[in-house]
């Protein structure tokens, strides 16, 4: 009788050693399909994020040819009477819906991110190659040559928006879209844009050592027929 009890015993306790096996087994592969499903999701959004920068860049990037700009523009722009009448003040837009004027009057009402794309903008109205290659990091120019040497630009028609902020291996980052046109486009800063036309481009700054530019891709739209 005795070593029947102890038979029982012995197979209770060796399904029991069973049971926290199976229990154990069950653990490691839902450990093992949550990290596959983690890991499936990095990838996608991977793969969304450089389709999105792939929609934007070169597939569908048009270069007009001379013949839709206009001759070098002789003298000050600002002496340009059709030009000064143009809005050419700077719109900031949060992402909230609302809109401010950015002058050099109020620059102290913004954040030090709007007020270097402020600045940006004026490099290229000015035509000053120096200062403008001066505001992208060494990151950028790793793909990118330094803009040649361009003429005053009548930009109007400016308006900033905020669109993300995060985090890399790089630091802080904040991107922001970046609109405006080109009034009589001489074709000597951009080539993609006809007189009037804009083309948004969206912006991505590196905030620390200093702000700088790192990222700047031209949306495109593209027509599936």
């Amino acid at each position: 009788m005795e070593e029947k009890n102890n038979s029982q015993e012995a197979l209770l306790q060796m399904e029991a050693q069973a049971g926290k096996m199976r229990k154990k087994l069950l653990l490691i592969l839902g450990g093992i399909a949550l990290l596959a499903i983690l890991l499936l999701g990095g990838i996608l959004v991977a793969d969304l994020a450089s389709g999105e920068e792939k929609a934007m860049q070169a597939t569908a990037q048009t270069e007009y040819g001379d013949g839709a700009f206009y001759e070098p523009y002789k003298g000050d722009i600002m002496s340009n009477k059709e030009y000064l009448d143009l809005d050419r003040k700077v719109y900031f837009a949060d992402g909230s819906g609302m809109e401010v004027s950015m002058e050099k009057g109020n620059l102290n009402e913004f954040n030090q991110e709007a007020i270097f794309l402020y600045n940006y903008l004026q490099t290229i109205i000015a035509g000053d190659r120096s200062a403008y290659n001066a505001c992208f990091n060494e990151t950028y120019f790793q793909t990118h040559e330094p803009q040649a040497r361009f003429n005053q630009q009548m930009l109007y028609g400016a308006k900033i928006t905020y669109h993300s902020r995060g985090n890399d291996e790089g630091g802080v980052w904040v991107q922001y879209k970046l609109e405006y046109m080109i009034y009589r486009n001489d074709g000597t800063f951009r080539r993609d844009i006809r007189s009037n036309e804009s083309r948004p481009q969206y912006i991505t700054l590196r905030v620390e050592p200093e702000i700088r530019i790192e990222k700047l891709l031209t949306h495109y739209e593209v027509v599936i027929k």
